[in-house]
């Protein structure tokens, strides 16, 4: 077995401890305390005093969704995110793809919320949690805004500085790849979201 470095294992309790103090999960500090390695100062102190009742974790009796790790958490976010990026790639070119099939823009645009109802839908099953839960983990500006960039239409703002749909390549290319990639997702819609 390889001997992880002590920083390594101390970030991994401290980002234990912090999942407990933050969001109540305790599974990756319970399994931690079920190892060989050396519990950290802090770690122990926090114990210490949740023991003792000087510290209380959070209050989760309602929260259903607060039985979700940190980890799914962001698996269903990931996947919120990628099926409406992709779904709003279709509705940027509505116009375009209803005179290419003879419809109407408004059947384009209630076929892509159909898809995203199911794909909600699907995240909720497989995690046993409400489609309004599932919801509160989209950032739907965040997603419309990089569907734009990606389609060539607009530049956005990241946390490092602009990112112009210029330096993610050729405007006339970007837009033609995304309006190749949202005629492949309104034709098979049910190829969206695989869970």
């Amino acid at each position: 077995m390889v001997k992880k470095a002590p920083l390594v294992e101390e970030n991994e309790w401290m980002s234990a401890l912090v999942e407990l103090q933050l969001a109540g999960w305790a599974t990756d500090l319970a399994a931690l305390l079920r190892t060989d390695q050396p519990i950290p100062p802090i770690v122990r102190s926090y114990l210490a005093a949740l023991i003792e009742g000087k510290v209380q974790p959070p209050d989760l009796r309602g929260k259903k969704n607060n039985v979700l790790s940190p980890t799914e958490k962001e698996d269903i976010s990931t996947a919120l995110f990628g099926l409406y990026l992709q779904t709003e790639e279709v509705l940027i070119f509505a116009e375009e793809l209803a005179d290419e099939r003879g419809e109407e823009v408004i059947d384009i645009r209630h076929r892509m919320e159909k898809a995203r109802r199911d794909g909600i839908k699907k995240i909720a099953e497989k995690y046993d949690i409400s489609e309004n839960t599932v919801r509160t983990y989209h950032e739907a500006k965040n997603t419309i805004n990089w569907a734009h960039c990606f389609a060539g239409k607009n530049s956005i703002r990241a946390s490092n500085g602009m990112i112009t749909s210029e330096l993610l390549g050729d405007l006339s290319e970007l837009q033609r790849s995304a309006l190749v990639r949202a005629r492949g997702v309104l034709q098979y819609p049910e190829l969206l979201l695989t869970i």
